[in-house]
């Protein structure tokens, strides 16, 4: 049982605009029961609104952040599942802030 890596399309700590989507691809085709489950948005303790959605076969997980977030959050995956029932995170954790900014923030800023 092969567990596979989560590429984000953020980094750690990186500054987000409320609203934002964060998109989360894995390599096989995620079991859309469990990403409903397996994948959140926290703040703290809290846990955020946020809308979990798969796209591109399933292979691809949007995670669209409510316009009321803002502060110092978490995306956190645990125990994700494949269609085929085979685990595929196992836990993640990805810190990152969510800034109300009217411009965009330069690259070396996020």
């Amino acid at each position: 049982m092969a567990i596979t890596p989560v590429e984000a399309s953020i980094t750690a700590d990186e500054i987000v605009p409320p609203g934002s989507t964060i998109e989360l691809t894995f390599r096989a085709q995620v079991d859309p029961q469990s990403a409903q489950g397996a994948i959140r948005v926290a703040r703290g303790p809290e846990r955020l609104r946020a809308r979990v959605a798969l796209a591109k076969s399933g292979r691809v997980v949007t995670v669209r952040l409510d316009d009321d977030a803002v502060g110092a959050c978490e995306l956190v995956v645990e125990e994700l599942l494949s269609t085929k029932g085979l685990k595929l995170v196992d836990r993640h954790r990805l810190p990152f802030s969510v800034v109300p900014i009217a411009g965009r923030v330069p690259v070396d800023l996020r």
